[in-house]
């Protein structure tokens, strides 16, 4: 580790460090709920589930919904209409004409090393 990398992490944690905890700053949302519904069911009162509130600006979309709506506007390529305006085909362009590979021959190739005498 570089000695600049170590003074980053240093500062980082003392910039971060909390000299002292207060639970005070905090709010225990779920207690609250629960502790609530307890005292109404102490009351004799009928607990209901309240829905979960949505944030603003939320769009729901339905899959499967967006899917029946994106196949029936489309088909399937068997129910699908055929254009009838479509250009004739073309003829087929002619095949062009390839040349064979020339094989190589014994006097084409290479001569191979030559071993010398000298063992060892």
């Amino acid at each position: 580790m570089q000695p600049a990398e170590l003074k980053l992490a240093e500062q980082l944690i003392e910039q971060y460090r909390v000299d002292s905890y207060d639970p005070t700053q905090f709010k225990d949302e779920e207690k609250e709920r629960l502790l609530a519904a307890i005292d109404q069911k102490i009351a004799g009162k009928k607990i209901t589930l309240q829905p979960a509130a949505q944030p603003e600006g939320a769009e729901i979309i339905d899959l499967v919904e967006a899917l029946r709506a994106s196949l029936k506007g489309s088909g399937t390529a068997a129910t699908r209409p055929k254009p009838e305006t479509a250009a004739p085909a073309a003829e087929p362009a002619a095949p062009k004409q390839r040349k064979s590979a020339r094989r190589t021959t014994a006097a084409d190739a290479p001569a191979p090393a030559r071993k010398t005498g000298t063992r060892k």
